[in-house]
């Protein structure tokens, strides 16, 4: 129900995936995986205060709110510094194009679209991209990355 953006985001170093909580194949454990760096994120005490996590859907249609909260809930994700947002299919698209994540809409109605994570820093800039696709990339990795930029 509120407007995130960047902009009410700065000073803090930002996560952000794209994906859509329907997905049959790399959304539900890169979500996962997101969230061993989250529980990382509270044990060094940086969650909230200094880092975020920003998770946009591209469904829209699928994705209602009420959707949005079962499937952070069953990542358990602290929605205090863990948000979920949806908004215009197309906005959301072409938002995501800008950080690279390429999407295409199937004649089914599913999304294919590229798993990539994105680390920005308090000024908005990327700093880092993650393939969730990478079978060598660890939380860990992702973590530290989080931590060490949020002491900058």
């Amino acid at each position: 129900g509120e407007e995130v953006t960047l902009k009410n985001t700065d000073g803090k170093v930002r996560l952000v995936y794209f994906f859509f909580a329907s997905c049959p194949d790399v959304c539900l454990p890169t979500t996962h995986m997101i969230s061993k760096v989250q529980e990382g994120l509270k044990e060094e005490g940086v969650l909230g205060s200094e880092a975020r996590i920003i998770s946009i859907t591209f469904d829209p249609v699928i994705d209602t709110t009420e959707n949005l909260k079962a499937f952070a809930a069953l990542n358990k994700a602290d929605t205090k510094s863990w948000d979920f947002l949806r908004g215009d299919e197309e906005y959301s698209k072409e938002l995501a194009e800008k950080y690279k994540v390429q999407v295409i809409k199937d004649k089914e109605g599913d999304f294919l679209h590229s798993n990539r994570i994105v680390l920005i820093d308090g000024k908005r800039n990327i700093r880092k991209a993650y393939s969730g696709n990478d079978l060598d990339l660890e939380y860990e990795t992702i973590l530290q990355d989080m931590v060490a930029l949020s002491k900058e």
